[in-house]
């Protein structure tokens, strides 16, 4: 008995070792798995490509390169991108995911390594805003390469080769030292290296569909918050000062850190506050939310609006991107009830504009561009949202929406000016 309880321990340890190793291997398998199949379909010389496999290089992440003839393209690029039929794509297990910021993003939620976002909320949100518009840090993020400079790629080694093509310069020490340096330093780098806000204000305007956005999720997540109404014709200076790139809203100010950009701010209110989920936490229903998000922002709304404040030529062709637009969402909501399944999230609050604000601009138009024949799965999804209690008792009112439009359209025809503002 005395020998058992001596060798007791020792089995004990040694038990618990081949438990450790036994676990590890299962992990180094469980991981092996996670990447049987990482394809990116590139083409030689893209920066956009670049950013996508030097990030998953930074990761020490393995994956097979598919290089695209931009002239020719292949099948599986127009299967794996319909939408834009553009590289890079990114192919993770059979399930593609398109656009290099939303590619970005799937990267660093789904593999270890080298960290290429900020864990803090707000400097994570100011990432995502330089990152789409590209201090004198060594690098945007601070010490260390992270979204917003592997999206500056273009800027490092394209943009000098480019002005030498053309004979032009645009980047030198004189003018831009810190840009230089940067540039140096990104050069140089190795690869192998939630609380209630005290201060919570949304800088907005009547009527606008981007502010909606923006209050729509802070009323969901249940958050409390200070409205300042702006006058677009005459900006207060606090916005000026808050969002001196864009000087637009919404702007949303939390303890004293402004957060600029309706998409940037919708992310930053998920990551920050508890409450109703506007994101899915799968990474790659959450890159799918991403990337419908910005087809809607960038592609449908903008031709929306066109369409019914045009005419002729224009007008018809803006109607007819729109139309392709409009199918491609029926297709999505097919057996759906919201663009994420039963519950509202980042979609639906995105396409606010087309539920709600695009009904009133084809009244004030005369025009038709959604209805109950073409359109049966936007048309319920439309019925759906705006009924929705927290959607519903916050909308503008239509009345207004229509008066307010049909004013302004009078206003355009009558000085000719610009009409997307």
């Amino acid at each position: 008995m005395v020998l058992d309880a001596l060798l007791d321990p020792i089995y004990k340890a040694t038990y618990i070792a081949r438990e450790k190793d036994h676990q590890s291997s299962k992990k180094l398998r469980k991981r092996s798995e996670m990447v049987q199949e990482l394809k990116v379909f590139r083409a030689r010389g893209s920066p956009f490509s670049f950013r996508v496999e030097l990030a998953l290089r930074m990761k020490g992440v393995d994956y097979e390169s598919v290089e695209e003839d931009l002239a020719n393209k292949s099948e599986l690029l127009l299967q794996y991108n319909p939408i834009h039929k553009k590289i890079p794509v990114l192919l993770h297990d059979g399930k593609p995911i398109a656009e290099s910021l939303v590619i970005l993003e799937y990267i660093e939620e789904t593999f270890e390594g080298h960290p290429i976002l900020p864990a803090d909320p707000y400097k994570k949100a100011m990432a995502r805003f330089w990152a789409k518009f590209i201090d004198e840090k060594k690098f945007f993020g601070g010490d260390s390469i992270g979204l917003v400079d592997i999206s500056a790629s273009i800027i490092v080694h394209w943009g000098g080769v480019l002005q030498e093509v053309a004979g032009i310069s645009l980047i030198n020490e004189e003018q831009h030292p810190i840009l230089c340096r940067w540039i140096e330093d990104y050069v140089n780098y190795p690869t192998e290296r939630r609380k209630m806000a005290k201060e919570l204000k949304v800088f907005r305007a009547w009527g606008s569909p981007f502010s909606f956005r923006v209050e729509l999720a802070l009323r969901l997540k249940g958050v409390s918050y200070e409205s300042f109404e702006e006058d677009l014709a005459n900006k207060s200076e606090l916005l000026l000062q808050y969002n001196p790139i864009h000087k637009k809203i919404p702007v949303l100010l939390h303890d004293g850190k402004p957060i600029a950009e309706s998409l940037v701010i919708l992310e930053y209110i998920e990551e920050t506050f508890e409450g109703h989920p506007i994101l899915p936490a799968d990474p790659y229903e959450k890159a799918m939310a991403r990337f419908w998000a910005r087809f809607i922002d960038e592609k449908c709304t903008l031709a929306l609006w066109m369409s019914c404040w045009t005419q002729g030529e224009a007008q018809k062709g803006f109607i007819a991107q729109s139309t392709e637009n409009l199918n491609i969402l029926e297709d999505q909501l097919e057996g759906k009830r919201f663009f994420g399944g039963d519950s509202i999230g980042l979609v639906d609050i995105v396409a606010s504009f087309i539920a709600h604000w695009c009904g009133v601009l084809q009244e004030v138009a005369g025009i038709s561009l959604i209805n109950e024949e073409k359109h049966p799965n936007l048309c319920r999804w439309v019925e759906d949202y705006v009924n929705y209690p927290a959607v519903k008792e916050f909308l503008p009112a239509r009345e207004r929406l229509l008066a307010f439009f049909t004013a302004k359209k009078e206003a355009i025809m009558a000085t000719k000016a610009p009409v997307y503002k």
